[in-house]
């Protein structure tokens, strides 16, 4: 009859008790004798399959009995056992978003023979083929000649970035105000970037691209990163002068007359008012007389100029003109009365000339 075993564990086979069957004869018998197919003995170890063990016997008179035919099947069923795998770590290859890796088959064992471990990635790629940047998983599977699988093993490939990406802000930018504003609008690219994996870029500091940006230097920040966090930021400045002179209108000529007493007047203006796109301006007389002080007879020149915080400048003036319409004074006199002088028809008279007075002085008194 047939015999099914399985094999002992850790061997491609299994110890098996044999009893030899027994004979019967209508005289006397020898010993029944089996013969395995193998050639080995009857208690060797019986391997992995179908072993047949053929049973004969002659009794003492050379009759043979018809040979007995006994299968010894052997069945399999430990699995093969796949060796532990290292964790892989390391880094992307320069300038690629990822790296070639030399992999290594683990070694697998069995009680009887084994095929090859086959490795199968999560990406259905073949095991040596760029492995990306991130987390890729092999599948270590094997099947022994018997068909018995192994338990998977997991290997875990982890390859990570650290090349950051490159980015290149454009030159610093000068711009004028726009007219009576103090702002200029200024619009601007974004700048690209470039990585060894996917990059994006966006603004992280200053006024946007289309704003209006104020007098003075305004830093605008922009920053590339990467899919694994790497970041490279870049700047570059938007400087916007004040270009624009300020205004400043001056009060109309002044004409006044001497006062009282002095030759001169005393004239009061008010500082005129300047105004800048800017907003901040300042106004000084810079030439002429001040605001209430005597100005002498004749054209008094004044100027005043205004200055915004740029520098730019812009001036102004306007004439104050003093005329003396005041006639001078001259004393007066008392008549003289004289006889005439001896043998004259007439009179030799001595006099002093009168004074005068005159706010400006006197040029000349003449007898008229």
């Amino acid at each position: 009859e047939t015999t099914n075993f399985s094999s002992d564990e850790n061997t491609c086979g299994a110890m098996i008790e044999i009893i030899t069957p027994s004979a019967t004869d209508n005289c006397s018998v020898g010993n029944v004798i089996g013969t395995r197919d193998d050639n080995q003995a009857l208690d060797s170890e019986y391997p992995v399959g179908t072993t047949t063990i053929s049973w004969t016997v002659t009794d003492d008179n050379g009759n043979q009995a018809e040979p007995v035919i006994q299968t010894i099947t052997v069945t399999d069923n430990e699995a093969p056992i796949i060796a532990n795998v290292e964790t892989i770590n390391t880094t992307a290859d320069a300038n690629a978003c990822g790296a070639m890796i030399e992999i290594i088959a683990p070694l697998a064992s069995d009680n009887c023979t084994v095929g090859m471990v086959n490795g199968t990635r999560d990406d259905n790629q073949a095991l040596n083929v760029e492995y990306p940047v991130g987390t890729t998983t092999i599948t270590w599977t094997v099947t022994d000649d018997n068909g018995n699988e192994a338990e998977p093993v997991i290997q875990t490939v982890t390859v990570n970035d650290n090349q950051a990406p490159s980015i290149e802000c454009p030159e610093n930018m000068i711009f004028s105000t726009e007219t009576d504003v103090d702002f200029a609008t200024v619009n601007f690219e974004t700048p690209l970037a470039s990585d060894n994996c996917e990059v994006t870029v966006e603004q992280t500091s200053g006024f946007t691209s289309g704003s209006q940006f104020p007098i003075g230097t305004s830093t605008v920040t922009f920053t590339a990163t990467d899919a694994s966090g790497n970041t490279t930021q870049c700047t570059f400045d938007i400087i916007v002068e004040d270009t624009e002179d300020p205004t400043l209108e001056c009060p109309s000529d002044i004409v006044r007359s001497t006062d009282n007493g002095i030759c001169g007047a005393i004239v009061e203006f008010e500082t005129p008012e300047g105004f800048d796109n800017s907003g901040n301006v300042t106004v000084e007389q810079t030439a002429g007389l001040a605001s209430g002080e005597v100005f002498p007879v004749g054209t008094t020149t004044i100027t005043f100029t205004t200055s915004d915080d740029a520098g730019n400048t812009t001036s102004c003036s306007f004439e104050i003109t003093v005329v003396d319409d005041k006639a001078p004074v001259i004393e007066d006199k008392n008549d003289i009365t004289l006889y005439t002088d001896p043998d004259l028809c007439g009179a030799i008279v001595d006099y002093e000339l009168p004074s005068a007075t005159d706010e400006c002085g006197l040029v000349s008194i003449e007898l008229i």
